[in-house]
């Protein structure tokens, strides 16, 4: 698993900036050893005409920088079952090879997909 850094700062090319009024960006999950970035779209900040538009040119934008870009929804990601097809997804689009778990890392997984997507948690 490469190692990932949250909020990468994401240099805009100087020829698009005016499309994103900004020299910067910053990538949701930005996995440097693939160039590979996941952009997390929620249903609040990312509907409505000028929600979508903004969200679309940032991905064009940050894929021109020369970044894979991997978009998750709710949707993809709302069952543990189809976070595994969504992870599939990213590593097939970064280059990340697939790996297998046993039952026992699998049951791990579970639990902790569990924990993180119920809204009642907290860590602190």
């Amino acid at each position: 698993m490469p190692q990932v850094a949250a909020n990468q700062r994401i240099l805009v090319p100087e020829r698009l900036q005016s499309l994103m009024s900004a020299d910067e960006l910053y990538g949701d999950l930005y996995y440097e050893s693939v160039k590979g970035d996941i952009e997390y779209d929620s249903y609040d900040f990312h509907t409505g005409r000028y929600r979508l538009d903004h969200t679309s040119t940032r991905r064009n934008v940050i894929e021109a920088a020369g970044i894979k870009v991997v978009s998750a929804t709710w949707g993809q990601i709302k069952t543990f079952e189809l976070y595994q097809d969504f992870w599939w997804l990213v590593e097939n689009n970064f280059g990340i090879r697939h790996k297998t778990y046993n039952e026992k890392q699998l049951l791990a997984q579970k639990t902790l997909y569990c924990m993180l997507t119920n809204p009642q948690f907290r860590l602190f």
